[in-house]
C-alpha cells in the first residue's frame, strides 16, 4: 500500500506523518528505511507499506497513491483536485481528511 500525507505546508504533513508512524509502531510493524529531506519525508514498512508526505503544490503531481491523507486547511480547491487525481494505484484508493 502506498499512502501519501498532503498538507497545507510541509510542516502539517510531516506532523501527521508522524502520528500515522506512532499507530505502526502501536501494531509493532517495523521500519525498513526511513528518508527524511528539507521537502521530502518517506517511510517504508516491513510490510510493504509506504509513506510520503509532501506539501500541496504543483510539484507534488506527479505522486500516485492508495491511500491519501489530506490537510483540512488546504482551501485551493485546484489543489485538493490535484490530491484526487493522485489516488489511481490499484486495486483500490481511498482518503482521509486530518487538522
Amino acid at each position: 500500500m502506498k499512502g501519501i500525507v498532503f498538507g497545507s505546508t510541509f510542516y502539517r504533513a510531516e506532523e501527521q506523518l508522524f502520528r500515522i508512524r506512532e499507530n505502526y509502531a502501536m501494531c509493532r510493524i517495523p521500519i525498513v528505511k526511513e528518508i527524511k529531506r528539507m521537502n521530502l519525508h518517506q517511510i517504508a514498512y516491513e510490510n510493504g507499506d509506504f509513506w510520503t508526505a509532501r506539501a500541496a503544490t504543483d510539484s507534488a503531481r506527479g505522486y500516485r497513491a492508495n491511500v491519501a491523507y489530506i490537510d483540512r486547511a488546504i482551501e485551493d480547491p485546484d489543489m485538493i483536485h490535484m490530491v484526487f487525481h493522485c489516488l489511481t494505484s490499484m486495486p483500490w484508493t481511498a482518503y482521509h481528511y486530518f487538522g
